[in-house]
């Protein structure tokens, strides 16, 4: 699992629970589960650095990660650290891809 941000610290592993925690410079924290992680508790890590490996889960039948995103004790929808995607529309069913349409063609 390679990490996304830059100057982010771990806040806490929970040893033998298969859990990191992550602090953020914003001061909210991300954890996942369950992994095995490959830093240390208080060490600096990097965008792009690998934090941790995904394990076995006790109750799902295929391997599955678990993100969370925390405010103190709350949590928050971790989604929202996610860049939003941008709206494309796709060419309609029998309409050539490699054309652009334009305003005047739709108009009648």
């Amino acid at each position: 699992m390679c990490f996304p941000a830059v100057g982010y610290t771990t806040s806490g592993l929970c040893p033998g629970s298969g859990v990191l925690s992550l602090a953020l410079p914003n001061g909210l924290r991300t954890t996942y589960e369950p992994v095995r992680p490959l830093v240390a508790e208080g060490e600096e890590v990097t965008a792009g650095q690998v934090v941790a490996v995904l394990t076995e889960g006790s109750h799902c039948p295929e391997p599955c990660l678990h993100w969370g995103l925390l405010s103190g004790e709350a949590y928050l929808n971790p989604l929202t650290l996610l860049a939003r995607p941008t709206p494309r529309l796709l060419p309609g069913p029998g309409t050539d891809p490699g054309t652009v349409p334009t305003a005047a063609a739709g108009a009648r």
